[in-house]
């Protein structure tokens, strides 16, 4: 897959994913741990984000800066989300566990996609 492909199917897969916080909110304020108080403004801010470096992946002067900042926002994500929720999951003995799980390791591949596009060195200023 050509390097402009891989950035413009990064940059729609996290536009159409930060819009799905403004459209589908309860399914985000759901999986938001009971630590964080304003789970409204955190469900809004992390859509924003998404939207954001959505476009900014498109322009080659902001393209490395914005991987990487996609990286750091997964790590977040990997460790203030997707492991507590994969912990509560497991001690109450919940369904969705195997989901939890899942989502563990899909985000490993989701911040190497990050790092591959950081690496991108195209000549296009847009695309």
């Amino acid at each position: 897959m050509s390097k402009k492909v891989q950035t413009v199917l990064m940059s729609v897969f996290y536009f159409t994913a930060g819009i799905f916080h403004f459209i589908k909110p309860e399914f985000y304020l759901g999986i938001i741990p009971d630590f964080i108080a304003e789970k409204e403004f955190a469900v809004a801010l992390s859509g924003l984000l998404e939207v954001i470096a959505s476009i900014f992946l498109l322009f080659k002067e902001t393209r490395k800066i914005t991987s990487k900042l996609i990286i750091i926002m997964l790590l977040v994500f990997l460790f203030v989300i997707h492991f507590p929720m994969a912990f509560e999951f497991y001690q109450n003995n919940d369904s969705l566990f195997w989901f939890a799980i899942f989502r563990i390791p899909l985000q490993f591949v989701f911040i190497f996609w990050a790092y591959k596009i950081s690496k991108i060195k195209e000549e296009s200023k847009f695309y």
